[in-house]
């Protein structure tokens, strides 16, 4: 059977709700601002009935429907899981059982096409699969129900008619291939790679490489191999055949995007360089990229793409998510608040508790690199934090600009003053080396990428913690939702309010004019351009992110509260 090895959203992520609607994504007939017609907002109750379900609180569920007659056992998240589905991924069976009793529908499939009976047959949970088909449910293929004696029937030869037609549109779609001539049996390799590139899909991403090489003969693919893909398991190149990627009108998308990346270029001059570190400031002001990952892989450049900046602040995030992985949040948080500062991003300045408020300002990213690998030397702890850096990027090896490190050490005197205001205070682990610990910040804040690696960054946050590229999980569920929560309220400097105002999405700049930002559930972007506002970030890119939330309506709290715009 043909592999998935591509996708850990679809039936691995129905363990999860996706409380982000559809209408996020662009289609054939609505791709701006309005959004699907006649879609209820999710009441409160429904979004907690589905929670309830994936923690396995079956106490829970029986209070919250006992309290609320009136809601309904099937209702779905934004990506149409219901609670079944959920308690079917996670394998809570008395939930399971529960929910059945309770008229939950068996037959419900959500938008990748799985029904809760797959989801349980893909994490191997036997005794909820049998409850599942006592009730009814059959296994599903691609939209094409299946009972198990048709399974059957399909292993010892016989085909039904509803199989046929399904083969015949698999047909179909394999002969387009070959420039619409019918009945070939092969196709050449390239033909599909050029498709998939109209699509955003590229053969250097990882998993479509991964999914060609099981695919391929040679040079060739052979139609019992693509039928056996079309029919198998969930996969990146299934999904772009059937026309079923995140962003389907790819070539509409991207011709927006290059449209406000032209209006951008061509209006917004304003700002200037970062001048307090010298290295900065010699930086053509007039560079300008903007990349885009989705959490399908799909992926678009435009502009200055191969210029390679320092990371700077953009770095916090993710090592505030490694910490996470690490350590866990209650020990980070014994550290690092939550809260905004409502203060410059290199203030002196604690909460309450001598903590720093949170780990997107100097203080805190500087106390969240005390705590990481202090068994380890400096060197050894820079060279472990950039190959889990690398990760995050597709699994490329980021830089390291030593000019703009020995620049910023010989300027660090605020940086060097902060940390030994911190240790007054006791904000530190004990026996935290501050000058190492110092160094080892400024190694951080000078790894060096390109405006593409950071839009991976931000698609790995955008899909769960699940990097798109590569297949790879990077980050737990509950470290992509606390560091989600970080980037929306702190993500922007004193400007954050502002933006979650302006832009509302989850989002990190630095002051090497770089800036990228997170649509959960959809895709990841990343601006670069080194003018800055007074505030520490870049013109452009807020620009930019700005008329592009605007365009495709991602604001978050426009799909919440404007339904009907």
């Amino acid at each position: 059977m043909f592999t998935n090895i591509a996708l850990k959203r679809g039936i691995h992520f129905a363990k999860r709700p996706n409380l982000f609607k559809k209408a996020f994504v662009p289609n054939h007939s609505r791709f701006c601002r309005s959004y699907t017609q006649g879609k209820k907002q999710l009441e409160k109750e429904q979004l907690l009935l589905i929670s309830l379900a994936s923690e396995g609180d079956v106490d829970g569920i029986i209070n919250l429907l006992e309290s609320t007659p009136a809601l309904d056992v099937n209702a779905s998240d934004y990506d149409g899981r219901t609670a079944l589905h959920l308690a079917c991924s996670e394998g809570h069976i008395e939930v399971v059982k529960y929910l059945l009793n309770k008229g939950a529908n068996v037959h419900a499939t959500d938008r990748w096409n799985n029904t809760s009976l797959r989801s349980a047959a893909f994490h191997h949970y036997a005794s909820i699969a049998t409850l599942l088909r006592e009730r009814g449910a059959t296994l599903r293929v691609e939209g094409l129900a299946m009972s198990e004696l048709e399974a059957r029937k399909l292993n010892n030869g016989e085909q039904s008619e509803e199989f046929k037609l399904k083969v015949e549109g698999i047909k179909h779609i394999f002969d387009s291939l070959a420039d619409g001539v019918q009945n070939v049996t092969s196709v050449n390799v390239s033909s599909l790679e050029q498709y998939l590139r109209s699509k955003g899909i590229h053969s250097r991403n990882i998993v479509v490489k991964q999914e060609l090489n099981q695919l391929r003969s040679g040079s060739i693919i052979e139609w019992d191999d693509f039928l056996k893909m079309m029919l198998g398991e969930k996969s990146i190149i299934q999904l772009a055949m059937y026309d079923r990627l995140i962003v389907k009108d790819w070539s509409k998308f991207i011709e927006k995007i290059t449209i406000l990346f032209q209006n951008v270029q061509r209006e917004v001059h304003e700002g200037k360089n970062a001048d307090y570190i010298p290295e900065l400031s010699t930086v053509d002001p007039e560079l300008f990229s903007v990349s885009i990952c989705t959490v399908d892989g799909q992926q678009f450049d435009i502009g200055d793409t191969d210029a390679e900046f320092s990371i700077q602040s953009a770095s916090k995030p993710m090592l505030y998510s490694l910490a996470l992985e690490r350590y866990g949040p209650k020990y980070v948080h014994e550290y690092v608040g939550m809260e905004p500062s409502g203060a410059a991003f290199n203030s002196f300045t604690l909460n309450s508790e001598n903590k720093p408020h949170n780990a997107c300002i100097n203080a805190g990213a500087i106390v969240v690199c005390g705590l990481m690998y202090p068994e380890l030397s400096v060197a050894e702890r820079f060279k472990k934090l950039n190959t889990e850096f690398s990760a995050f990027l597709g699994g490329e090896k980021a830089g390291f600009n030593q000019s703009v490190y020995l620049s910023e050490k010989d300027t660090a005197h605020r940086n060097k003053a902060l940390s030994y205001f911190m240790a007054s205070n006791g904000a530190f682990p004990k026996n935290v080396d501050i000058d190492e610990t110092l160094d080892f910040y400024l190694q951080m804040c000078s790894i060096e990428v390109n405006s593409n690696q950071l839009a991976k960054v931000a698609a790995t946050y955008a899909n769960y913690g699940v990097c798109p590229t590569t297949g790879s999980t990077i980050l737990s569920y509950d470290t992509v939702r606390r560091t989600a929560q970080l980037l929306f309220n702190c993500g922007m400097y004193d400007y954050s309010g502002r933006w979650a105002n302006s832009t509302g999405l989850p989002a990190k700049s630095g002051v090497s004019g770089c800036l990228y930002i997170v649509v959960p559930g959809v895709l990841g972007m990343a601006v670069y351009s080194p003018r800055l506002a007074s505030h520490g970030n870049t013109v452009r890119g807020i620009e930019f992110a700005h008329r592009a939330a605007e365009t495709f309506g991602w604001n978050i709290f426009d799909v919440v509260y404007n339904m009907k715009r």
